[in-house]
This record gives C-alpha cells, structure tokens and sequence, in this order.
C-alpha cells in the first residue's frame, strides 16, 4: 500500500498473509483487525510511515501468530474509543501512541518495539508476558492510565529508563477507573512489581491498587521514585513503595487502603496527609 488514502474510513481486515504499508495514512483512519485461524501467521509492516487507526483489534487462535512491525522513527497512533484486544506483537524500532477514551488490551505479547510508548488518553491494559518490555520510554499523560492486569506475582519491567506519570492520569469520574498507574489484581495473592525507576511530573498523580475497596491486591514500586509532584494513593488495596526515594520532594496523599513502607526513606521528603483517615492506613 503506498497511496495516502486519509480520505478512507473503512476498515481493514487482515486474514491470511501479509500487507506492507508503505505511505503515511495509507491505511486511511478506519480500524484494524487482524484474525488469524489455527496454525497460520498475519504479518502487518509499516514501513517508513506513521499511520493513525481508529482500532486495533487481534482475535488469534492460540495456534496462530501475528506481528505488527513499527518501522524506526515512525509512529502508530490508535486513537479508539471502543474496546480491544490485541494477541499479536509489536516488533520493531517505532513507537506506539495511544489516544481515544478506550480500552486497548495487550493480552499475549510478546511486545518488544524499541521506540517511545505514550498512553496519552484511555488505558492500555498490559499482563506480564504482554508488557512492552524493550521501550526507550513511556510516558502517561493526563487522561491516560497503564493498567497492570495481574493474576498471582507478576514482575514489569519497561525496558531501561523510567516510568514517567504526569498530571491525575485517567479520572473518567467512575472511581474504579481512575489513576495513572493501576494494578488490577483480585485479591492479596495479586502482586503487580513495577521495576522502573518512576518520576512523577506535573501536578498530582493517581496511582490505584485495586479492582474494588472489598479487595487487597498489591501494587509494589520497586525501583525509585523521584520528582515534585504529589503521589495520591486510591483504591482499597495496598501500594507498597521499595526504592530509595530521597530525590522525591512531592506530597504522599493516602485517599483509600493500605501504603507500605518499611523506612522514612520510601516516603521521600515531602509531606504525608490522610485524606479520610477511616479509609486508609500507612504500614
């Protein structure tokens, strides 16, 4: 495909073998599916060319494959409103932005494109064999959430530098969804362990631990945390914080559940306030 089609709002539907996409927009604005049946392999290559779809769904067979490759310095932008999930990969050296108020859901991965990653609206739902493992950087922008989907101990590491968080992150008004960082475990036994250092950047972030307030997942920051803005802890479950987080001069609010520490360090230097102290409690 090498024609800018920007004009097409169609979309495409990639069932047995391969499209190269050679042209920015040549895939027009519409959304894409990938399904493959049993035993066969999709491949999409978007070469030398940004492209901005309305969706990106993948329903495999689990005996079947698909590879979406993101060519260096170009980038994907799925900006749905609707929810997905994709089973494919993303391979390559692009980047990948996430825009829309919808749920896209990385269900198997594996996912290992070296560019830049942005949740900059809606959520992108991760498990730990889907997690983009290899990205330069990520970013989560006001309105947007990364949201762990974890079941047992799970351990996340997006690639080598930090997790940046700025500004609330998703607050759609329903106080389940909310939060930049979201671990969307069941129970006690639900461990998401995030291993990137974490900057917190812009005004307060939200960070939530929980499905509901009638369970205790856990949320763990292993890596440092640093920065100037307020961390605000909601959601019934636990958020414990592991690193050494002198560098991090912002505010701890606790609005629900449990935050765990086990030296004055893990707090960094700013100021600890409890929201609704019937709600929630430091360990």
């Amino acid at each position: 495909m090498t024609g800018n089609n920007q004009n097409f709002a169609g979309g495409t539907h990639l069932l047995t073998g391969a499209i190269r996409v050679e042209a920015a927009s040549a895939l027009g604005h519409g959304p894409l599916i990938l399904e493959a049946s049993e035993d066969s392999h999709l491949d999409l290559f978007l070469d030398n060319a940004a492209q901005t779809i309305l969706l990106l769904e993948g329903n495999l067979d689990a005996t079947s494959t698909a590879t979406v490759y993101l060519s260096n310095g170009h980038l994907l932008n799925v900006d749905q409103t609707f929810d997905s999930r994709f089973q494919g990969s993303l391979f390559g050296s692009g980047s990948l932005l996430k825009t829309g108020t919808g749920v896209l859901r990385l269900t198997r991965g594996p996912n290992t494109f070296s560019g830049t990653l942005e949740v900059a609206q809606g959520v992108l739902e991760v498990t730990e064999s889907s997690q983009p493992s290899e990205v330069s950087q990520i970013v989560i922008k006001s309105g947007g959430q990364l949201r762990l989907s974890s079941s047992g101990e799970r351990i996340y590491t997006f690639g080598q530098g930090p997790l940046t968080l700025a500004r609330p992150g998703r607050d759609s008004g329903e106080s389940a969804a909310k939060g930049a960082l979201r671990q969307d475990g069941g129970d006690s036994a639900d461990i998401a362990i995030v291993t990137n250092p974490t900057e917190l950047n812009d005004d307060i972030v939200w960070t939530h631990a929980n499905r509901d307030e009638s369970v205790g997942s856990i949320l763990l920051l292993e890596g440092a945390v640093s920065g100037t803005a307020d961390l605000r802890k909601t959601g019934g479950g636990t958020l414990e914080l592991r690193g050494d987080n002198r560098d991090f001069t912002g505010g701890t609010l606790i609005e629900n559940g449990l935050l765990r520490v086990a030296y004055n360090s893990h707090l960094g230097t700013g100021s600890l306030t409890f929201v609704d102290p019937e709600r929630e409690r430091i360990d």
